[in-house]
């Protein structure tokens, strides 16, 4: 994924191997999953401090019962990502160390994978090809996302948990239906989280709200393409 968004990139299969490719080159960070086969990045984070480097070190991990900077940063971690995340979650996080400021990745169109776009072939076969159809059921997917991120980040922000995750179900069901499973796999995050985990929830809000910005971008595109 760094590599699709134009970073030059140095992937080891063996994380002890860190140490020696620091000693050969420079680079601007080290991206370490947390659980791995034989080290952890716990232990990755310990052997370049270690042996002298500093150097920012991000962790990612599947693991959003950890979901807290205060955790990572105590563990000598510069920052990190929750799987699954997408492209632009991975800009934002390494724009202060590679040289770019946040505002010029926050307006930096990402191309986003097959997988995560919005499928409107699917609503054609649907409808019978009958452009008015379409267009009806486009504007009225957008009215209510709009409405639905409204009432999440209301709940959200109020600590109400409960409220949210039954917003979060019934938005992870359209857009499943729709395909675009990195915003229902966000969703379905929110919804499972207990209800006592309000930095997580205010983490992954801050996510969707992103991805829906895009998502509300290529909506209106859609809808003006089916008007013309």
């Amino acid at each position: 994924m760094a590599k699709s968004i134009g970073l030059q990139v140095d992937s080891i299969g063996d994380a002890k191997t860190v140490v020696e490719l620091l000693k050969s080159k420079n680079y601007h960070a080290v991206i370490t999953d947390i659980q791995m086969p034989e080290i952890t990045g716990y232990e990755v984070v310990q052997l370049i401090e270690n042996a002298g480097f500093n150097i920012p070190v991000f962790a990612i991990t599947a693991n959003d019962m950890v979901d807290s900077p205060e955790h990572f940063s105590s563990l000598g971690f510069s920052g990190y990502l929750i799987k699954p995340f997408t492209e632009a979650d991975l800009m934002q996080l390494l724009s202060p160390v590679i040289g770019v400021p946040r505002q010029a990745l926050n307006n930096r169109r990402v191309k986003t994978t097959d997988s995560n776009k919005f499928d409107i072939d699917e609503l054609y076969r649907f409808t019978g090809g009958n452009k008015e159809a379409v267009k009806l059921i486009l504007e009225s997917l957008l009215e209510n996302t709009r409405q639905n991120v409204d009432e999440l980040n209301g709940y959200i922000k109020n600590r109400d948990l409960k409220k949210a995750s039954a917003v979060a179900h019934k938005m992870k069901s359209a857009f499943n239906q729709f395909r675009v499973y990195d915003i229902a796999s966000i969703l379905q995050r929110i919804e499972t989280l207990p209800s006592d985990k309000h930095k997580a929830a205010t983490l992954y809000m801050e996510r969707l709200n992103r991805r829906i910005k895009s998502f509300i971008t290529e909506l209106e595109e859609q809808i003006n393409s089916t008007i013309a």
